[in-house]
């Protein structure tokens, strides 16, 4: 039983390919913007709860989205998170969909390290805001 293991750079993706991922990271950009206008808008962000289920899944109604949901948790417009978190989310959506159109109309490498890197902010971003929300409450 061998290793080989080869250093030579990884295939290229190719341009279709490209446009998938700056196509994905433009609408999630675009979701981002959205969802910080929403909640400045509501002066709220709200976390509802989901069932959780065990067992077998085969009759396992699809997940939909309830207002009468319990809530998991809340930041309020009188928290001191509650500006910063929107604006967060704000800035970020508008560079996502900045930095894709330019990833779009140009392939500098920067770019597209800058759009990646977005993308892992988005990530946290979510998971903080999440956590952040449960940990202050209902």
């Amino acid at each position: 039983m061998s290793l080989r293991v080869s250093f030579e750079p990884a295939p290229k993706a190719s341009r279709a390919d490209k446009r998938w991922v700056i196509l994905a990271v433009f609408v999630f950009g675009i979701l981002g913007v959205c969802a910080g206008f929403h909640w400045l808008s509501t002066g709220q962000i709200v976390i509802r709860q989901g069932e959780s289920y065990s067992g077998r899944r085969a009759a396992v109604p699809r997940p939909a989205p309830r207002p009468d949901a319990p809530v998991a948790g809340s930041i309020a417009s009188g928290n001191v998170l509650f500006y910063p978190l929107c604006v967060t989310w704000i800035g970020l959506g508008v560079s996502m969909v900045a930095l894709s159109a330019l990833c779009a109309l140009n392939s500098i490498v920067l770019h597209f390290r800058l759009l990646a890197c977005s993308c892992l902010a988005f990530l946290l971003l979510a998971f903080g805001t999440v956590a952040a929300a449960i940990w202050l409450g209902p």
